[in-house]
């Protein structure tokens, strides 16, 4: 799989680590290095040559528009994210050709939409690199199990682990983040929900409010689960359920 080599700019270091948590969900993603100021940036930018840049604005020295315009004129011209606290830069933004533009704090969904348009722009990416197979593979009393993605109830996150609830009610553990499995599974039959769910929207039997404008899923199957929408994925959701 050819990664999409990345470079953080932002002159808050805690920004970068945040963001590269983020990011470190998408197999085909490799973070290359971070860099706080705008020489730094683009002394990486001309050495590592990446495929892609999250850039901040409000930068020591030259800002973020600056170094987009300073990028345009090298022989590699990597893609170009802009990453900022500021609404009102975004025209500027689109004007310098970046592919995206995301606000702090951060946001799921919002570094999910930029980096599938990324995939769209990088020429050797195709979805082809990441296959959907029927069967998965899944941990269980310290043995691999076998399993049809379609017996799925719901893949989720506890306590640092991933776990797989079937729909015949038993629980599995997973091997890969959660990221790489919505990359696997049918997305005709699975929904992400939530940061941290995973559902088979096959499995969906109820749908209750819930606060801040999200909701509750009750899920069928041998031991019936409730999954919360955050708001956020309420989107997500309503390509598969009229409500």
């Amino acid at each position: 799989m050819k990664k999409i080599r990345t470079l953080l700019v932002d002159d808050e270091p805690l920004m970068c680590q945040e963001l590269q948590v983020l990011l470190d969900e998408y197999p085909d993603v490799e973070v290359v290095s971070s860099c706080h100021d705008s020489q730094e940036a683009l002394e990486q930018i001309m050495t590592l040559k990446p495929d892609l840049v999250f850039l901040d604005i409000q930068m020591p020295g030259k800002s973020g528009l600056q170094i987009a315009k300073s990028m345009s004129r090298l022989p590699h011209i990597p893609l170009l994210v802009f990453a900022t606290a500021y609404q009102n830069y975004a025209m500027d933004a689109f004007n310098v050709n970046a592919v995206d533009y995301i606000l702090k704090p951060f946001d799921e969904s919002d570094i999910n939409r930029a980096i599938n348009k990324v995939r769209r722009f990088c020429a050797d990416y195709s979805p082809s690199i990441l296959p959907r197979p029927r069967k998965l593979s899944a941990e269980a009393n310290d043995r691999l199990e076998i399993i049809d993605q379609q017996d799925i109830q719901v893949i989720y996150t506890e306590n640092r682990s991933i776990l797989i609830q079937m729909r015949d009610g038993r629980t599995l553990f997973g091997k890969m983040s959660l990221q790489e499995y919505e990359d696997l599974l049918d997305p005709n039959m699975f929904c992400r929900c939530h940061r941290g769910h995973i559902v088979n929207v096959q499995c969906i039997e109820r749908l209750d409010s819930w606060f801040n404008r999200g909701y509750i899923l009750t899920l069928s199957g041998a031991k019936p689960h409730d999954v919360p929408v955050s708001r956020i994925y309420v989107k997500n959701l309503k390509q598969f359920v009229q409500f």
